[in-house]
């Protein structure tokens, strides 16, 4: 694994947030004075990968309690270029940590301080810490390389070291598995032998001859009835739609018979509206026909009474001619 990243929060005199990118290639110096907090980058990566018991969790934050404590590395993968984010963070209540690929942060590999470290140490780092720091990680003036290990633990944690615990335990996994096998490749004998026990395969073959050529008969003659029923319901399924084609063009012809019947009462009112004006015709015509003489007598009635109109004149001439001649006489008379 090769250290891409790191990310520090709150650790200890790196209050805020810092982020520090490492190249891929060559070698890294890191340079400053005498307590600047050269020595306090690699602890915080210690912390992060481990969390070991010689760096209190109460000493990490910084003085006068900023917030919480967060120190994230990323991990490089150089044999396919996956990278992996190791996350570490200290609250009030205890410190969490989880795993988890760069491009699927949404779903953790492990979770918990525990289990993030033992998948550190055996997945992707590969060593334990005692191993970790007395080798690649040895802080100053410390680099024995296990000289305060006895032997017997010397030898364990070299072995760590080079990889032979893993060859180790996978002989163990494999011996442990062809013993399995073994046993389960004995019990499959054992069952064997008494299933074959007092029994006649040959006998039982021809039996099973038998009962598949009865299936093999049944299962023909069920096509066969298969086939009939389906050309029965496909029948069916014809006559059906023609009756129902039938049922379609009969709602089609009641609704004409509907609209005829409509248009029949209607022409049945026009009928009996137009009998009426007939009949009503027919009064005035009587009416006419009776009226016809008075119509001929009218032209000698107007002369009568255009000769009553003129007589009348005269008289009413000649009454006001005597009316005239009384009043002179009486005139005369008075004189």
């Amino acid at each position: 694994m090769i250290l891409v990243e790191l990310h520090l929060e709150n650790y200890k005199q790196y209050a805020g947030q810092h982020l520090i990118k490492f190249p891929s290639h060559g070698a890294v110096g890191i340079i400053g004075n005498n307590g600047v907090g050269k020595t306090t980058l690699f602890e915080a990566i210690e912390w992060c990968l481990y969390n070991p018991r010689h760096i209190p969790n109460d000493e990490i934050p910084p003085r006068g309690g900023v917030g919480d404590t967060r120190v994230k590395l990323v991990l490089e993968d150089p044999r396919d270029g996956v990278r992996y984010v190791i996350e570490r963070v200290r609250r009030r209540r205890g410190v969490e940590a989880e795993i988890y690929r760069a491009d699927q942060p949404d779903v953790p590999i492990v979770k918990g301080s525990r289990d993030v470290t033992e998948y550190v140490k055996r997945r992707l780092i590969g060593l334990g810490h005692r191993a970790f720091v007395s080798t690649f990680f040895t802080r100053q003036k410390e680099l024995s390389f296990f000289g305060d290990l006895k032997e017997t633990e010397r030898r364990r944690e070299v072995a760590q070291l080079l990889g032979f615990e893993t060859i180790r335990a996978a002989q163990a996994i494999l011996g442990l598995d062809r013993k399995t096998a073994r046993d389960d490749a004995l019990l499959l004998s054992r069952q064997y032998e008494e299933e074959r026990k007092d029994r006649d395969f040959v006998a039982e073959a021809a039996q099973a001859d038998t009962a598949i050529a009865a299936t093999s008969a049944a299962s023909r003659a069920a096509a066969e009835l298969v086939t009939h029923r389906e050309a029965g319901h496909s029948a069916a399924r014809s006559e059906l739609e023609r009756w129902n084609a039938l049922e379609r063009e009969d709602a089609a012809m009641a609704s004409d018979i509907e609209r005829l019947a409509g248009n029949l009462r209607a022409a049945d009112t026009d009928y009996r509206n137009a009998a009426d004006n007939l009949a009503r015709l027919d009064a005035l015509e009587l009416d006419r026909q009776a009226l016809l003489p008075r119509r001929d007598a009218e032209p000698a009635a107007h002369e009568r009474l255009l000769t009553l109109d003129t007589d009348q004149e005269r008289f009413l001439r000649l009454q006001s001619y005597a009316e005239s001649a009384r009043r002179s006489r009486s005139t005369t008379d008075d004189v």
